[in-house]
């Protein structure tokens, strides 16, 4: 079945503030001091890593229960490489995207070998 999401993302007035809102909820997105920001909220890269890692956690749950695995704790630990220069334009030869992503996650389980092996395809 298809889902259909939305979202706004609006300028606020004060340095580069941006509120964000899906169905009911709000986020706030800002960049730290030194990039201009004022440090109100996570910028929008940290915001993508951290939404990679809530999709993994989140499909591990699904994953598990739909196939009743066991476990007793599952995190994850995300970093991405920037160089600013690259999008703001004052390094024309930066690049403009992520320059490097490192996954690593940490599943805590019990005695359930054969079954992990199933949850590797994720």
């Amino acid at each position: 079945m298809k889902h259909v999401y939305k979202a706004t993302a609006t300028k606020l007035p004060e340095g580069l503030q941006v509120e964000t809102s899906s169905r009911n909820f709000k986020i706030l997105y800002d960049e730290p001091k030194p990039m201009g920001g004022t440090d109100k909220g996570i910028n929008p890269v940290e915001a993508l890593l951290t939404s990679l890692g809530a999709c993994q956690a989140i499909v591990v749950a699904a994953f598990a229960d739909f196939h009743d695995f066991k476990y007793e704790g599952f995190h994850v630990e995300i970093e991405g490489d920037l160089d600013p220069d690259g999008f703001t334009g004052r390094n024309p030869e930066a690049r403009k995207d992520l320059l490097k992503l490192d996954t690593k996650c940490i599943l805590k389980q019990t005695n359930q070998k054969k079954k992990l092996k199933s949850l590797q395809i994720l």
